[in-house]
């Protein structure tokens, strides 16, 4: 962790592909680093992630601030409850709303493009799965809102669940290139 301050506010950043970007993403230990976070004292994790766009609309470069995600990965420990304790962790609303809105007030205010809202699909590592023991999402099977599919990453799911876990908030994906011309 690298700890500082921005404005007075106090910071911590982690480099979650360890130095040099070398970790892959079902590599990546979450648990540790959102933990390690935690003891540090963060409350609130905000987590850039480069993403692939699902929609004409979103350009590279545009910010994206989702509020439900589909975790299809698989391998990737997602939990801190995987012994003999049970602890079941709501997942209705896996982001932040306030953060969400305190960042789309201060893209408005800046001038950058972003896209409010939507549904991240991490389908980068396989299947679906219900890693750990965190309640179905309001976009898996067997229920019926309107999926609208953003973007899609592949950090997004083990990160949400162990952050919820933890008693942190949020994510942040940016969309860094076009998946529709290939």
């Amino acid at each position: 962790l690298i700890i500082g301050k921005i404005a007075d506010v106090p910071v911590a950043i982690l480099s979650r592909h360890g130095p040099g970007h070398k970790i892959n993403p079902t590599n990546v230990n979450y648990r540790a680093n959102v933990w390690s976070l935690k003891e540090e004292g963060c409350t609130h994790i905000l987590a850039v992630t480069a993403c692939g766009s699902l929609r004409e609309r979103i350009e590279p470069g545009h910010f994206v601030f989702p509020d439900q995600f589909i975790d299809r990965t698989a391998k990737r420990i997602s939990t801190y409850f995987d012994g003999s304790d049970v602890q079941h962790v709501s997942m209705g609303e896996p982001f932040s709303s306030g953060i969400r809105n305190c960042l789309v007030q201060a893209c408005t205010f800046l001038g950058f493009d972003f896209h409010d809202g939507g549904t991240v699909d991490s389908t980068r590592y396989g299947y679906r799965t219900w890693p750990g023991q965190a309640h179905r999402l309001p976009t898996e099977p067997g229920n019926k809102p309107t999926i609208r599919l953003l973007v899609f990453g592949a950090m997004n799911s083990a990160l949400r669940r162990c952050r919820r876990e933890a008693g942190c908030c949020d994510e942040v994906p940016s969309s860094r290139w076009h998946c529709l011309h290939r």
